[in-house]
């Protein structure tokens, strides 16, 4: 079996692509179908974490605790995913958006998870990521380049 030892290159294609870890200062981007860990402070790539489908990428987002790390996928019927930060354990992929998942964020207190797809997807979904439950679905006719949750973690 081969073992991924350093990426070379991203395909970071807007600032969704790009999530900082607030505890560990580690941050993570795409590269293809790989999500890249990168700890400033050791100056070098720690771990890498992809799904079974091997999608490219499209963005990322830790939970504000450091224990979750989410990416979207791009291109046609893409899904979220969700790791373990700690263990690398695919933990959730939730599937709904008909194209690529262009922002994501995770709720302050990690329960629920945001997803905007691109503009050909034209949706809003809100997450209950543990369960796989989708809890709201809204449709848009604009671009959606970020997502965040107030701090009572309502959208």
């Amino acid at each position: 079996m081969m073992q991924l030892e350093k990426v070379i290159g991203n395909t970071i294609k807007s600032s969704c692509a790009l999530s900082v870890n607030a505890v560990t200062g580690e941050f993570a981007y795409p590269a293809g179908c790989v999500l890249v860990f990168y700890n400033p402070r050791k100056n070098r790539q720690t771990h890498y974490f992809s799904s079974s489908n091997n999608k490219a990428l499209q963005c990322s987002a830790f939970s504000a605790d450091g224990c979750y790390v989410a990416a979207g996928e791009s291109g046609r019927q893409p899904s979220v995913h969700v790791w373990d930060t700690s263990s690398g354990t695919h933990l959730a992929e939730l599937q709904g958006h008909s194209f690529t998942v262009k922002a994501i964020q995770l709720s302050r207190d990690g329960r629920l998870l945001a997803s905007a797809g691109s503009r050909g997807d034209g949706r809003l979904k809100v997450w209950e990521w543990r369960s796989g439950t989708l809890i709201a679905n809204a449709r848009f006719k604009i671009e959606i380049h970020s997502l965040d949750f107030s701090s009572s973690d309502n959208v």
